[in-house]
């Protein structure tokens, strides 16, 4: 499905947009086909209770609240759950200047907000650091990469609604994480952001265009290379992914931007920010901040929230702002 819109931008303090969708979109229960839905709920569900969203043959007898106890106690007993804590809180704000000889020209300097991995039922306080880091930024369009909260069906409209405000009048793009749930996503949009589940939208300015694409979790995808390949339009395109692991295929569908999340940078890093865990199949080098891959430029952002442990080390979170600008070719 293809959607046409032309976004406000957001400056500053933004108004009341509880109400805004994209418009002509359909609700999302009524935009994916029954089996699509039934087979995301179906794989939802075989997810449940996997310490860490993983198969583990231990799982039964060391579930995640008890692996997730034990190692809050040792960073307790060690005397470093407080500074954790207080770096999982310390929400910095990266700007990332990507550069491309195919962007339009009207889209020249174009600045695209990014989240990623909000997790705002097991990271508390943060949702309010982000909303008031938000009100200073200017931006055209937002997009979030992903795993809005831990847990399905703890989605809280207060706060869904309190984060849309904050964006502003400009569309919010969603992918969904490996978290997310097809219930609590369409509650979501019925806040005002726009989930797109292996669909895209086309953003026209002047009589230029190019198009925002995303796609599910590859954790529920079959084949996730056919998936984006059929969302390319040859037109300027930008990918939504939660996780960085199909850069290759995003870069031989002919995308030139895509934008990642689920790695959280490692959350708690070695001096330097050397990830101790990962958590992709992608090399070390694309799971966090910038990078590229042939044509395709990408970044995969450290994310807003904790998962698992609300703790951080040497690995803060961010809010990212993208500033796409248009590289003019020059032959040698």
């Amino acid at each position: 499905m293809e959607r046409t819109v032309t976004p406000p931008r957001h400056v500053g303090a933004p108004p009341d947009t509880r109400h805004h969708q994209a418009p002509e979109a359909l609700p999302l229960e009524e935009r994916l086909s029954p089996g699509a839905r039934t087979g995301r709920a179906n794989a939802e569900r075989a997810r449940v209770g996997r310490p860490f969203g993983l198969r583990l043959p231990f799982r039964r007898w060391f579930p995640h609240r008890r692996a997730r106890a034990i190692l809050m106690a040792v960073f307790r007993g060690v005397g470093l759950e407080g500074a954790g804590r207080r770096e999982a809180s310390n929400l910095a704000i990266r700007d990332n200047r990507i550069r491309s000889q195919r962007l339009p020209a009207a889209f020249h300097g174009t600045r695209i907000l990014h989240l990623s991995d909000l997790h705002l039922d097991t990271t508390p306080g943060i949702l309010h650091s982000l909303v008031n880091r938000i009100g200073s930024l200017s931006f055209d369009c937002s997009v979030i990469t992903g795993d809005l909260n831990s847990f399905a069906g703890s989605f809280c409209e207060k706060e869904a609604r309190l984060l849309r405000r904050a964006l502003g009048a400009c569309p919010a793009y969603v992918s969904l994480g490996n978290h997310d749930s097809l219930v609590d996503a369409a509650r979501w949009e019925a806040c005002g952001f726009t989930i797109l589940v292996n669909e895209r939208i086309s953003w026209e300015r002047d009589e230029d265009r190019l198009t925002i694409a995303a796609i599910d979790d590859v954790h529920y995808l079959e084949s996730p290379g056919d998936s984006i390949a059929s969302l390319a339009s040859g037109s300027f395109g930008i990918l939504l992914s939660h996780t960085p692991d199909v850069y290759r295929e995003a870069a031989h569908a002919g995308f030139d931007v895509m934008f990642s999340g689920h790695t959280h940078g490692g959350q708690i890093c070695a001096p330097g920010g050397f990830p101790l865990l990962r958590n992709a199949k992608a090399p070390r080098a694309f799971c966090a901040g910038a990078w590229s891959y042939l044509r395709l430029r990408g970044y995969t952002s450290r994310g807003v929230g904790c998962s698992g442990l609300p703790l951080r080390f040497h690995c803060p979170p961010e809010i990212v702002l993208h500033t796409i600008v248009r590289e003019e070719y020059s032959p040698a």
